[in-house]
């Protein structure tokens, strides 16, 4: 089963891909998978790391986590709307 990525704990700040849409637990959800480049539909800033939010299935730039919080690198920006999913489970907390 999937479940959105959380950076508050070790257990729960993974990631396989980032959702292409939105999905409740149970239900069939499609992903991205790490080296995908996605129109996020968003503002990104181009060479910005977003990271795994403390809030599930959240993202955030990778400077809004705070010390203790677990770093999974998502995506990076690749332009003003398009990201490089990444999917990197570092296992490292913030100092």
């Amino acid at each position: 089963d999937l479940t959105p990525a959380d950076a508050d704990a070790e257990a729960t700040a993974n990631c396989v891909g980032i959702a292409l849409h939105a999905f409740e637990d149970g239900q069939p959800v499609e992903y991205a998978k790490p080296g995908a480049v996605i129109n996020w539909g968003a503002t990104l800033t181009k060479n910005v790391y977003y990271v795994a939010s403390t809030t599930a299935g959240a993202v955030a730039p990778s400077t809004d986590l705070a010390t203790g919080d677990y770093i999974t690198l998502l995506c990076v920006g690749d332009g003003t709307a398009t990201a490089r999913v990444l999917c990197e489970v570092t296992g490292v907390t913030v100092d």
